[in-house]
């Protein structure tokens, strides 16, 4: 919104800057005020003793010394503004440290932190030194004309008059000696005007110093009065006025007309547009959903709604201020007490004017889960007490504390962001059943399909800028959600693949080398796992064949990679010299009955049809072992053929 180097550190602005603002101020009149004073006040002697050709010498002499000064004075003012800048920064970056030491030390990221503050330490001290090197040169060169010059030329000027009276004849003794004590007198008078103009020309340092914090508090003090101007651009750099959206106050409900969601910026009403132009609207005890993925603009409409974000065109139609409220995706806790946490932004006096007191404060911590916080203490004591609550509080229990500020303010909105991602999926479901009890609108941003549920309305925004509006329980919206399934189980489909990926890297983990025998016994557990993924989504099964284990032969992508498992028994199907028919009594055969469709169930608790590490046939294998889970069998088939080296062709 504002040049970024101007409010880059807006503390510093507020706190040292404005301080050495009005101490250079404060300390203006004794640095120039004093000496201008003593300045004409020893001219005037001056004058009296020396003439005005003599007390004009030495004001030439100090004019053209201070404009040699002047030419040669470094820009004080633009370097202290820089000093002031770089201190800012590096003292940012500590309170950063400070503010987020824990979550550094999660990232382990202490050294790179450290190259960071250390790189910005280096700045400031190399501009300290670049500072100090040029005081060096221009305090010799000033001292040397302010101390030598003007004294030196100051001795020259109140000599003149003895010197001319010495030139005559009948100079006397009394003369000779009131001549030297007049010149005992000048030569005071002119060391303290010198010494007045000298600290008068010191003084043009602190000057150009106070030209840089002038600069900084004036650019503050223009920050903030375009910011509470009505007329504020947010940074636009165009002439023409671009906000032409209109905002409707004190209106029952929310209301969107035609608004483009557009990031602030110089260009304005031309800036990356991330909505296009949204339209809808939601009364009273109602809820709506604004779904969308990271980026998309969720919270863009929240601070459109608040006034953060300018409204460049359409119509936004809201209720008063106190009728809303917004929960931020991150969680904000004051230096207070609990009380104040859960009052926030009211005062204790505040909450006594409303005539609540903290037994409905603690009633309201019931409410949303939170009254176990008062047995850490003696019970309403705990209300009191003041902690880091960032520090002391989970994320879950900062979400809650921010219901608990919706019960306590009680408004006719709110504005959930991002409100309850911490927030286990019980307590979830209750805090939003509670905003529905309490009869309050609310609109949530998420992310997260899951949250429909809870709404009466749904608000999708899509990569491209577009939204789709949909009524919960209407077909557009079953029709979304049934999308979505779809999409999951397309996700669903890789498992088998990926199953079958982990064993082969959790041999290699276990320090095996994988060749070609490996890899052909992890493809058949995947074939394995994708036979029994076939058989799930088979419609028709039949019940009685749990008992009866199928003598079908194996599915061929199963028996012929089991043939080449190095020492690792073949896999054996049905023998095909057996006729698949039963004998009649007088010789001929009969054919048999077809055998039933194995199940699903079945197969899971046949090894026949899985585990390739028995010679026996289907149904021996399932009558003696006991059923083991899909997969099993060759897992333990490829561990063997780990264990044990491929025999070596001759």
């Amino acid at each position: 919104m504002f040049n970024n180097r101007a409010v880059k550190d807006i503390d510093n602005f507020i706190t040292r800057d404005v301080d050495r603002f009005a101490s250079s101020l404060a300390a203006l009149f004794s640095n120039i005020g004093k000496p201008m004073m003593d300045l004409v006040f020893f001219a005037v002697y001056l004058r009296d003793n020396l003439g005005t050709a003599g007390i004009t010498g030495i004001f030439v002499n100090y004019f053209t010394t201070a404009y040699i000064l002047k030419c040669f004075t470094p820009p004080f003012g633009k370097l202290s503004k820089e000093k002031s800048s770089l201190e800012g920064e590096y003292y940012n970056d500590h309170l950063n440290l400070i503010n987020n030491g824990e979550e550094i030390a999660f990232y382990n990221g202490t050294m790179l932190e450290k190259i960071k503050i250390n790189k910005v330490y280096n700045n400031m001290m190399d501009h300290i030194f670049k500072i100090n090197r040029i005081k060096v040169r221009y305090t010799f060169l000033e001292d040397y004309l302010l101390k030598y010059t003007w004294s030196a030329l100051g001795y020259l000027y109140i000599s003149i008059p003895i010197f001319l009276a010495s030139l005559q004849d009948d100079v006397k003794r009394s003369t000779e000696d009131r001549n030297m004590r007049q010149f005992i007198v000048n030569k005071r008078l002119m060391l303290s005007m010198a010494d007045a103009g000298s600290r008068l020309m010191y003084s043009l340092k602190d000057i150009s110093k106070l030209t840089g914090y002038t600069d900084r508090v004036f650019t503050l003090l223009t920050v903030l009065h375009q910011v509470h101007a009505a007329e504020f651009n947010y940074g636009d750099e165009s002439d023409v006025n671009t906000l032409r959206g209109t905002v409707q106050y004190h209106y029952n409900g929310l209301r969107f007309e035609k608004i483009n969601v557009i990031i602030p910026s110089k260009n304005g009403h031309d800036g990356i547009k991330l909505i296009k132009e949204l339209d809808f609207s939601l009364k009273s005890n109602q809820s709506i959903l604004i779904l969308g993925m990271n980026g998309c603009g969720k919270t863009s409409i929240e601070r459109i709604i608040a006034g953060l974000w300018p409204l460049y065109d359409g119509l936004l139609s809201k209720p008063s201020e106190d009728d809303v409220i917004y929960l931020p995706q991150r969680p904000y806790f004051s230096t207070g007490t609990l009380r104040d946490q859960i009052i926030y932004p009211l005062s204790y006096a505040d909450m006594l004017d409303r005539g609540v007191t903290d037994l409905d404060l603690v009633q309201i911590l019931r409410e949303v889960k939170l009254e176990y916080l008062l047995d850490r203490e003696c019970g309403l004591s705990y209300l009191d007490s003041v902690q880091e609550w960032k520090d002391v509080l989970s994320g879950g229990e900062k979400q809650r504390v921010q219901f608990a500020r919706i019960l306590f303010k009680n408004p006719k909105f709110v504005i959930l962001d991002e409100a309850t991602n911490a927030i286990s999926s019980d307590i979830e479901a209750y805090l939003f059943d509670l905003l529905k009890q309490k009869k309050f609108a609310f609109i949530t941003l998420s992310h997260r399909p899951l949250l429909i549920k809870y709404h009466d309305y749904l608000l999708e925004i899509q990569e491209n800028g577009d939204w789709i509006f949909e009524t919960m329980g209407s077909d557009q919206a079953i029709t979304s959600i049934e999308k979505e399934i779809k999409q999951i189980e397309e996700k669903l489909k890789d498992v088998a693949k990926l199953e079958g990926r982990k064993h082969t890297l959790e041999l290699l983990l276990d320090g095996h080398e994988v060749n070609d025998t490996i890899v052909t016994a992890s493809k058949m557990l995947e074939s394995s796992v994708e036979v029994i993924q076939e058989i799930e989504t088979e419609p028709a099964t039949i019940s009685n064949a749990t008992s009866k284990p199928s003598a079908k032969p194996l599915p061929k992508p199963l028996a012929k990679p089991g043939a080449n498992l190095g020492r690792a028994s073949p896999m054996k199907a049905s023998h095909p010299s057996k006729p698949n028919a039963t004998t009649t009594s007088g010789g001929s055969p009969r054919p048999s009955k077809p055998s039933p469709k194995p199940s699903l169930s079945s197969l899971k608790r046949s090894p026949s049809i899985i585990s390739n590490s028995s010679s026996k046939s289907s149904s021996s294998t399932s009558s003696s072992k006991p059923p083991s889970k899909p997969g099993r069998g060759l897992k333990n088939t490829l561990k063997k053929a780990v264990s044990k080296k491929p025999p070596t062709s001759k």
